[in-house]
């Protein structure tokens, strides 16, 4: 029995020393276990850290990009920004000179500088061209304009297209001024080469400004004979020098309505208004307005001869009228091709002969030159033409020279 006990207590030992084996061992596997999931778990807190530095390396170099991106955008855009500014400030500052300059353009019919030239004999240009130093003879239309601006209109007149600037009618040397070729002007003109030839004084004032300023004048015509056939002005008289003025002023429409376009004052050595035995029945005004009539026609014919307007009541068949001798000649003289780049530089009304047949005979001096003149010439020649259409029927040469 002693014995079995002790064999049992032995068993029971042994199997308490298995069990505690086990356990230990159990103990070492789980404690294994454990490390490693602690080491997976410091590395995986490595690897989220070692991750989190390297994002926020990468955010902070691309904020850095991001920033230096939009300081060079900013500084793209401020140089953009300036230069527009400094091209808007110089186009301002070009608009700004131009409407200073252009003061210098516009003289008030009241002032003592206009009226002398106009109803005076000792100031002023004896041609009639109004004496100023804003634009001048020589000065080409570029000159003009990249100064004092584009005209203001041009308007067809007495032969030629005046370009208005203020108070000035300047007549350049092509009797037409460069612009788009719809108002008077020509698109096919190089305004580097077209020169000033005359300059005008342009009143561009109503009839009742025009009587405040010069008075009532000594003539009128209400525009029965003029071309246009609105009002006419003469203003005659003597001055200091004992010469005489006839000043004419004449009315055009323009899109604020009718005003007193140009005023031109002719120098006298006679008193026109001293009779003529010859010629009685030649009024100062018919003087005045066939003087006119002659050096438009004469201006539209150099006009003709060197290219054909598009509207026919400003060229050259106002006053040239099919089967008479005068359109037969012009219409030969233009296809001969002997009177291309043609200038009339001055035309000189000499004296007028009443026919007693419905016709006066206009005898006029005219300075000019063409293609095969060799240069300037003056003629001078009979023109004979109708009272009452003012259409030139006829003319005949009496004298041509070197000029």
């Amino acid at each position: 029995m002693k014995r079995l006990l002790t064999i049992l207590m032995m068993l029971l030992f042994l199997v308490a020393c298995g069990n505690g084996e086990a356990f230990s061992e159990d103990a070492n596997i789980a404690n294994v276990n454990e490390s490693t999931t602690n080491l997976e778990e410091e590395n995986e807190e490595l690897k989220r850290k070692k991750l989190e530095k390297e994002n926020e390396e990468l955010r902070k170099e691309l904020e850095e990009q991001e920033e230096e991106g939009n300081e060079e955008s900013d500084k793209d855009i401020k140089s953009k920004s300036s230069k527009e500014s400094n091209s808007v400030s110089k186009n301002l500052s070009d608009d700004t000179k131009i409407d200073e300059n252009r003061t210098a353009l516009y003289f008030d019919i009241n002032s003592s500088e206009v009226k002398s030239q106009l109803l005076e004999t000792t100031t002023g240009n004896a041609d009639g061209t109004f004496v100023q130093d804003a634009i001048t003879p020589g000065m080409s239309q570029t000159d003009v304009e990249e100064k004092y601006g584009s005209y203001d209109f041009t308007l067809y007149a007495s032969g030629a297209s005046p370009a208005f600037y203020g108070n000035l009618a300047v007549v350049y040397d092509h009797h037409i001024p460069f612009g788009p070729g719809d108002d008077g002007s020509d698109n096919t003109i190089d305004p580097d080469y077209n020169y000033v030839e005359s300059v005008y004084y342009y009143a561009g004032v109503s009839k009742s400004e025009l009587y405040e300023a010069l008075g009532e004048p000594e003539h009128y015509d209400g525009g029965a004979k003029t071309h246009n056939g609105l009002p006419y002005y003469n203003y005659e008289g003597k001055g200091e020098d004992g010469r005489y003025y006839s000043t004419g002023a004449t009315t055009i429409g323009t899109s604020n309505g009718q005003v007193i376009g140009i005023i031109k004052r002719d120098l006298l050595k006679n008193n026109p208004n001293a009779e003529d035995t010859e010629n009685k029945e030649i009024s100062t005004d018919d003087f005045v307005i066939y003087e006119g009539l002659i050096n438009e026609y004469l201006y539209r014919l150099t006009a003709y001869y060197n290219y054909t307007l598009n509207d026919d009541k400003d060229d050259i068949f106002y006053y040239l009228k099919e089967g008479t001798p005068a359109y037969d000649k012009i219409l030969s003289n233009k296809s001969s091709g002997h009177y291309k780049d043609h200038t009339t530089y001055e035309v000189t009304l000499n004296d007028i002969t009443d026919g007693d047949d419905g016709t006066v005979v206009l005898t006029a001096s005219r300075v000019y030159s063409h293609a095969s003149s060799n240069g300037k010439r003056v003629s001078t020649v009979d023109y004979t033409m109708n009272k009452e259409t003012f259409a030139i029927i006829d003319y005949k040469q009496i004298s041509d020279t070197s000029y």
